[in-house]
């Protein structure tokens, strides 16, 4: 079957493909570097993932010239509409040809996925534009704002005239180009303005709700080229104020935000009022109060620039912006300048591999330099374990389906003498596209360097570079590379009882190569997990690891490892100034730092606000599931904030994330008795045989009270002693002593609540949101004594909470 549109041949028919199929892994047969798409595309790299499919860079081996080209998703191409609009939008975006528009060529078909050629624009995404001033915490010139925005309309103003509606415009449909071109891309749900037909999305609204207009909302079939004006005065204000007009919980709340509310006004920004009164106009709830036109939006626009440009305004001025890219909702969807990327676990091509370590090491290496890569979003390597101890998998692309990523790294490893043979494959999750492939010999003095080589190879195919500044040099002394993976591979097997194993390698790496600053990171970290098993050690040990983690930093000064072993070094020591100073530092130079967002998050769930707190322990959580502490925290944030419907919403992912029961059922019988639910309607599942001799006193009281439905005064006087006798400011010592006045408070011992909560600040608690929020807490908040305590807490944490850098929050 062929179908024509205005010269464009579209063959539904088999193509002589490069086989998909991924070789056995203990093959190791050549592999091609690029597939080719029908014969005639080779591909250089991913563009980015959308709602219908994947952009790729590609060479036209015919015409030798450098496209792009997109694909319908695989999960549409039988969809008889589906197929019907991708036709649609060559036969629209050819009408239109203008210097603000990516220019469209072709449309075909490789086996089963049509697929649309267009210009090839270099450059950035507005998207990645706008957030990188938001890290950067400064305005975008008022002046480039809306230069930016009659290039946009210009662009429009051409696509209208055609009879084009966008429909999607957004940040991440628009390039900036070196030479300050400004280019819109993919009018992939355009409609023609004179046809009652109106296209709609297979299941599910058109558009996407951050930028969507009030009539896409209510699915009005007299949508017009003036919701794209809508649109655009969306992204004006987001460059101006650095975050959108709307938010909400989810993709309906987001959308609906729009009609249910005025939008706000730039004036409360500290713009002048015809900056307000402009963006006021484009976002009016009624379309007839918007600009009638493109043309007439340029020529209001063009005006305002030249009332602006006698008064004072600039680019330097501090904001407070997110510290990081704002999570929007279906980002990794909607926002195709980004990748999502799993690292799937190599296969071993034979029965065993002597160099385990190893080879785990290179894969963390291999996450860690991807990681630093502006774009590219790198599923944690537990994460992809976890999944694979679910799931007998062995497809790539179906893991990569079930993980929600656009690529996945799959591959192989053997040993081969006294090196590792490594082979490495990218794959596109939607097409099954093999991007790049490539096999390394290496050996452990070339272990470093060989990630580093596999990591630029796969930015670069997904159209992205490893930031070198960021990053240390290669290790390459065979001894220190070899006893330094052993020590990461013990600190990340043994949590708990392999720190003291871990650090013995690390000082024999250290002692081989003393200024590298990965080992240092490491000696740094395990000495400050240390800390917690040697409380009496605490002062020397914190000294030792603060030492490791300072030289890091200063040979390294852009990469975010020190400042976060630095920030948990202060969290050890109790010093929660500088770990929220210290993780913020991180978040600066890699937005997505897992562990500082969890940190930070745990932090701000004792000192606040709590807001602040969740939205860090989400993204941590959004990053790596698997993050049980981060879980805890924030199961505990919901309960200060009586959200006692997110707990239980909660409640199957963290008892399938966590390792430690019987502290999990002590967790979740505070909770219970937080809610004030009945002692006795609590079960629980302790295991004492398995129980840490230093807690169980806390599974025997929990016992006797479920058991009893209450705990006797001396008992409680006992548990008191017990927790006063602990390690002077030890966090054993706090925790013990919040426990025993919650216990007293469930048994109306109030007294003895007073008393511990009381030590408890004597011995450094920091734990403003539980005085202020805890529910058992509230027979004690009408007592004097009690306001005292609370009053002395806000003062000495006041200077803790001003080193916070308010964080806008954006529903995710």
């Amino acid at each position: 079957m062929d179908d024509t549109i205005d010269g464009a041949t579209l063959e539904f028919g088999d193509q002589n493909l490069i086989n998909k199929t991924i070789p056995p892994s203990d093959s190791f047969p050549a592999i091609s570097p690029a597939q080719q798409i029908a014969s005639r595309y080779e591909i250089i790299g991913l563009i980015g993932s959308g709602g219908m499919g994947n952009v790729y860079k590609v060479r036209d081996l015919v015409l030798d010239e450098t496209v792009a080209l997109k694909t319908l998703h695989p999960s549409l191409n039988q969809n008889v509409l589906a197929l019907s609009r991708f036709k649609r939008e060559v036969k629209l975006a050819r009408k239109v040809t203008h210097p603000n528009v990516a220019r469209t060529f072709d449309l075909g078909m490789d086996s089963t996925t049509p697929y649309l050629t267009m210009e090839y624009v270099e450059g950035q995404t507005l998207y990645n534009f706008i957030n990188i001033k938001c890290r950067q915490r400064v305005r975008i010139n008022p002046i480039r704002s809306l230069d930016i925005a009659i290039e946009i309309a210009k662009g429009l103003e051409a696509a209208h005239e055609a009879g084009v509606i966008h429909r999607d415009l957004k940040p991440a449909n628009i390039i900036l180009t070196p030479d300050e071109r400004v280019v819109i891309t993919d009018f992939g749900i355009a409609r023609v303005t004179e046809s009652q037909d109106v296209i709609t999305a297979v299941e599910g609204m058109v558009g996407t709700p951050l930028y969507m207009s009030p009539e896409q909302v209510e699915s009005e079939h007299d949508i017009d080229h003036r919701t794209d004006l809508y649109a655009l005065g969306v992204i004006l204000f987001e460059m101006l104020a650095g975050r959108p007009p709307f938010t909400g919980e989810n993709a309906v709340s987001l959308a609906l935000a729009r009609i249910l509310k005025a939008p706000p006004s730039l004036a409360d920004e500290g713009y002048p009022a015809g900056v307000a009164d402009l963006v006021a106009q484009m976002l009016a709830r009624d379309p007839s109060d918007r600009y009638q036109s493109a043309a007439a939006l340029i020529q209001a626009i063009t005006q305002l620039k030249i009332q602006l440009s006698s008064l004072s305004i600039t680019s330097s001025v501090a904001v407070q912006v997110p510290s990081s890219t704002p999570q929007y909702e279906d980002h990794d969807s909607q926002q195709p300048s980004h990748k999502s990327l799993a690292i799937i676990p190599l296969k071993k091509a034979q029965a065993a591999c002597d160099n385990e370590h190893l080879v785990e090491g290179f894969l963390e290496e291999l996450v860690g330099e991807l990681s630093i890569a502006p774009n590219i979003r790198v599923r944690p390597t537990g994460v992809v374990k976890s999944l694979l101890e679910e799931n007998d998998l062995t497809d790539p692309v179906k893991i990569g389906k079930l993980l929600g990523v656009d690529v996945v790294v799959t591959g192989s490893v053997r040993d081969h003498q006294d090196n590792l043979r490594i082979r490495l494959s990218l794959i596109s999750v939607n097409e099954g596209f093999q991007i790049w492939g490539k096999k390394f010999m290496t050996s452990a003095a070339d272990l470093f360097i060989t990630a580093e080589d596999a990591s630029e190879a796969i930015a670069n195919a997904l159209t992205s570079k490893v930031e070198e500044h960021k990053r240390p040099e290669a290790l390459t002394d065979p001894v220190a590379v070899d006893t330094y993976m052993r020590g990461r591979y013990l600190l990340q097997l043994h949590w708990f009882h392999g720190v003291q194993q871990a650090i013995d390698k690390f000082t024999i790496a250290r002692d081989r190569a003393p200024n590298d600053p990965r080992i240092l990171t490491s000696m740094a970290v395990a000495i400050s997990r240390q800390v917690f098993f040697e409380p009496h050690k605490a002062s020397v040990l914190l000294i030792q690891a603060k030492s490791y983690a300072q030289r890091a930093s200063e040979l390294v000064p852009n990469w975010p490892e020190p400042y976060h072993a630095m920030a948990m070094i202060a969290y050890a020591a109790g010093d929660y100034s500088t770990t929220i100073k210290s993780c913020q530092h991180a978040l600066n130079l890699a937005p997505e730092h897992i562990e500082a967002h969890d940190l930070l998050g745990r932090v701000l769930a004792e000192v606040g606000p709590l807001e602040e707190a969740r939205y860090h322990l989400e993204r941590a959580l959004a990053l790596n599931e698997t993050l049980y502490r981060a879980w805890w925290d924030l199961l505990r944030v919901y309960g200060l904030q009586g959200q006692w419907n997110k707990i239980h919403e909660s409640l199957p992912q963290v008892r399938k994330s966590t390792r430690l029961n019987n502290a999990l059922e002590s967790f979740l019988f505070r909770l219970h008795c937080w809610q004030g639910l009945p002692i006795n309607a609590f079960s629980f599942k302790f295991d004492l045989d398995a129980a840490d001799p230093r807690f169980e006193i806390i599974f025997a009281s929990i016992t006797k009270i479920v058991n009893e439905h209450t705990l006797s005064k001396e008992y409680l006087e006992d548990l008191y002693n017990t927790a006063r006798q602990m390690p002077a400011r030890s966090q054993s010592a706090r925790i013990f002593l919040q426990l025993c006045a919650e216990f007293a408070l469930s048994s109306g011992e109030y007294d003895i609540a007073y008393q511990a909560v009381e030590s408890a600040l004597q011995e450094g608690l920091r734990d403003l949101m539980w005085l202020q929020h805890m529910p058992l807490l509230n027979p004690l908040r009408c007592d004097p004594r009690f306001q005292d305590l609370l009053t002395q807490a806000q003062m000495t944490l006041a200077p803790v909470r001003a080193t916070l850098t308010p964080h806008p929050i954006h529903s995710s």
